[in-house]
Parts: structure tokens; sequence; C-alpha cells
């Protein structure tokens, strides 16, 4: 009776493993034909095809992961205007990944993206702040903390309360918090 029991069991299990290792195949078939959809719109200049091209490189999915190759079609998406293709491939620049590190390049492209994005405007007064470019930094600060940014506001508000790159202010804490509550 034990027996049937633990074979029972057993066969349960495999036939859970098979199913999922089958789930995984038609996964990894769906994101092949995904890719090569994408890719051939990509080519024929859609921006947004391509940012998807570049992130299927980048994580792999469909194809083999590639980060260099990623960072070309960030780059053929951002020179259209395509924001989280600028973003993205300041983040690139930033990070050393798929190309060369490179900061000045990284804040020509947040500050394309910053244009038209409140995310990538707070990711490069993140990046200002860390290269010591404080006075670019709070520009770029105070206009995502205008446009309602809760990280801005966080940050700006910390910088004026340490007096950490401003002067200390402690009714600009205020200031932020009755924008952020809408007083």
């Amino acid at each position: 009776m034990k027996n049937t029991w633990v074979t029972q069991l057993l066969l349960v299990s495999l036939i859970a493993v098979c199913f999922e290792a089958g789930q995984l195949f038609a996964q990894k078939r769906s994101f092949q034909k995904e890719f090569e959809i994408t890719k051939a719109n990509a080519e024929k200049g859609q921006s947004q095809a391509q940012f998807q091209v570049g992130m299927h490189y980048a994580f792999g999915d469909g194809v083999k992961p590639n980060p260099a190759e990623a960072v070309k079609w960030y780059r053929k998406a951002a020179e259209q205007g395509f924001v989280k293709a600028q973003s993205t491939l300041g983040e690139c620049y930033e990070d050393g990944m798929g190309i060369t590190k490179d900061v000045s390049e990284a804040v020509k492209w947040y500050r394309k993206a910053a244009e038209h994005s409140i995310e990538s405007g707070t990711l490069l007064c993140q990046l200002l702040w860390r290269e010591k470019k404080r006075k670019g930094s709070r520009v770029w600060y105070r206009k995502a903390v205008e446009q309602g940014n809760p990280i801005a506001q966080f940050n700006l508000g910390g910088c004026y309360f340490t007096g950490q790159g401003v002067d200390k202010n402690l009714g600009f804490i205020t200031e932020v918090g009755a924008l952020n509550f809408g007083l």
C-alpha cells in the first residue's frame, strides 16, 4: 500500500516536471518568434521596436544575450528621440554595460530623456550628485520636484535639511511637503 502511494507521488512529480519543461520550451519559442517579428519592424526604422530588440539582446529573450548589440539598438531608438531608449542608453554609459563607461555620455543621454520624463530627470539628478556636479543636479531636482516626483522631493529636501550643496533651508522642506500633499 505504501509503495503505491510513493509511486503515485513520484509519478505526479514527474508529470509536473515534464509540464514545467514544456512550458519553458514553449515560452522560449514564443520569445524567439516575438524577437523575429520585432527585429523585422526595427529594421524598418520603428524606434519602439528598436528599443525592444535592444531589450531582447540585453536580457537574452529569444536570442543569446549580447550587451554590445543591445546598446547598438538602444542608440538607434535614442537617436530618433525614443525617451526610454535615451534613458536606458544613459544607464548603459553610466554602468559600462555593453559599452565603455563614460559619465559625460551618460549625462548627455539622461539630459535628452529628462526633457520629456520625470523618471529620467531623477536618474540624471542622482548621477550629477554622485559626480559632485551639485548645481546641475539641483536644477533637475527642482524640475522633478515641481512635477511631483517623490524621489526628487525626498532627495532635494534632504539636501536643504543638511545644507549639502545648498544653503540650509528648513522652510523649503515645508514647501515640498505642501506640494506633495496638495496644501
